[in-house]
């Protein structure tokens, strides 16, 4: 069982918010899903996809893990496209039968966001809090760190901190 997973749009695995999600669990073993290494169709009414969509390798992951954060940039305003369509993905019939909301129960979620502006509106994270719902996560709450900033910084410990202890998490 993977204790902590992360799913996360990082287009060159090792860009600013794959930086961001190791600055913010510096003692965690992590396993990244990075979503632009999987084939994920978007969301079709009927259920039809290739055999080469990946979506349900990702739902075994994610029902084996005790812990999971989405790491995604906000573009627009807005969370990324493969993040969305990640999430739209779960509105496969298919998704639906397979009694997610019991087997998540409790099971906790943290958003990790970067880009701009400085400061993200809360209702950005109004997506993240219908899908815990959904599934009976439980919503810890959005990180948000913008791309003009280093993580390495104290300012980002400081908030990190302030984050962790609002969640009812140690430091």
């Amino acid at each position: 069982m993977n204790k902590h997973l992360v799913v996360i749009e990082d287009y060159s695995n090792t860009g600013h918010l794959s930086e961001l999600v190791h600055a913010f669990y510096p003692n965690e073993q992590l396993v990244l899903l990075y979503l632009n290494n999987y084939q994920i169709q978007v969301h079709h009414p009927e259920g039809n996809y290739p055999k080469e969509d990946e979506f349900y390798t990702l739902i075994r992951l994610l029902s084996r893990a005790e812990k999971l954060t989405f790491a995604t940039p906000i573009r627009w305003g807005q969370i990324s496209g493969l993040m969305k369509v990640f999430m739209d993905r779960f509105l496969d019939k298919k998704v639906q039968d397979l009694k997610l909301d019991q087997k998540w129960y409790d099971k906790p979620l943290t958003i990790i966001a970067n880009g701009h502006p400085m400061v993200i509106p809360e209702d950005r994270a109004a997506a993240f809090k219908l899908f815990a719902r959904k599934y009976n996560l439980n919503y810890r709450g959005m990180f948000y760190w913008t791309t003009q900033r280093d993580p390495s910084n104290n300012l980002f410990q400081e908030e990190r901190e302030e984050f962790l202890l609002t969640i009812g998490e140690t430091k």
